[in-house]
């Protein structure tokens, strides 16, 4: 199952329609893609204000792409460990804007498939 499997199937279950579903994933899966990016750049887990400065976003707007994320994914899910999952095993997929909506979910988030 991939990321954007799952972040559709969760909010299909909210009850929203199958194109607000993908979109809401697509701009969570953005805010991991950017997350996981500046880990790599910085070399370790970034704050949220370092995360906001590396892509030039003021605090609310990186606080809003943060609960878009949560909405997605859940309260309880936090980002740093997909990211790192991402960066450790899927490399490639976070060079590749263009497989963005197609990398694999890591295991540990096999109960939200």
């Amino acid at each position: 199952m991939t990321l954007s499997e799952i972040g559709i199937r969760n909010r299909l279950a909210a009850g929203d329609g199958l194109v607000r579903s993908t979109t809401k994933t697509a701009n969570a899966l953005a805010y991991l893609w950017a997350w996981a990016y500046t880990t790599r750049k910085l070399g370790h887990a970034p704050t949220h204000a370092e995360h906001a400065a590396e892509w030039k976003l003021n605090q609310r707007t990186a606080e809003r792409e943060a609960q878009r994320f949560r909405e997605v994914f859940g309260a309880d899910v936090e980002i740093q460990p997909i990211a790192d999952w991402l960066n450790a095993t899927e490399a490639e997929w976070i060079a590749s804007r263009t497989k963005a909506m197609q990398a694999p979910a890591p295991p540990f988030l096999g109960a939200l498939a």
